[in-house]
């Protein structure tokens, strides 16, 4: 695959929210909140790590409901503008330690823009690897953006 084609691998999706863009925010950026709707359905997720401020880090561990293997999260931060918008790298990780294998790293963004008594949240991730990478991550946000709806309401 091209280098082009590469970069072309986007999930771009917009959800709006009846909360304030603070509050949509908070969501994103304690932990304890966070642990209440990221990931899909039915997964357990821990937040060990969360420093939502550039070259902050961040790591998530997603425990799928079956007896399946938990999955890591990793990243930095690279841009925060409390109740505005959220920068960060994503890589998969084979557990949380240093000595991890690391997969490549994408670039999530959240932009949230306030709309009378309502959020939009537009959802950007790119530099995804290939087409069955940007199918999964689009079926993993849709699923925690509909856990981040029923969290907020």
């Amino acid at each position: 695959m091209n280098q082009q084609a590469k970069a072309d691998q986007t999930v771009r999706i917009q959800r709006t929210f009846n909360a304030t863009p603070d509050q949509v925010f908070a969501a994103w950026t304690d932990a304890g909140q966070l642990a209440q709707w990221f990931g899909p359905p039915g997964y357990t997720v821990r937040v060990p790590c969360l420093e939502p401020r550039p070259d902050g880090r961040f790591q998530f561990e997603m425990a799928p409901p079956d007896d399946s293997p938990s999955r890591f999260i990793v990243g930095k931060y690279l841009e925060s503008k409390p109740g505005e918008r959220l920068v960060f790298t994503w890589a998969w990780q084979d557990k949380l330690d240093d000595d991890a294998t690391r997969g490549p790293d994408s670039v999530v963004t959240v932009e949230l823009i306030e709309r009378k008594e309502t959020t939009e949240l537009v959802l950007t991730h790119e530099r995804l690897a290939d087409e069955e990478a940007t199918a999964a991550h689009r079926r993993g946000w849709e699923g925690s953006l509909h856990c981040l709806e029923e969290f907020l309401s």
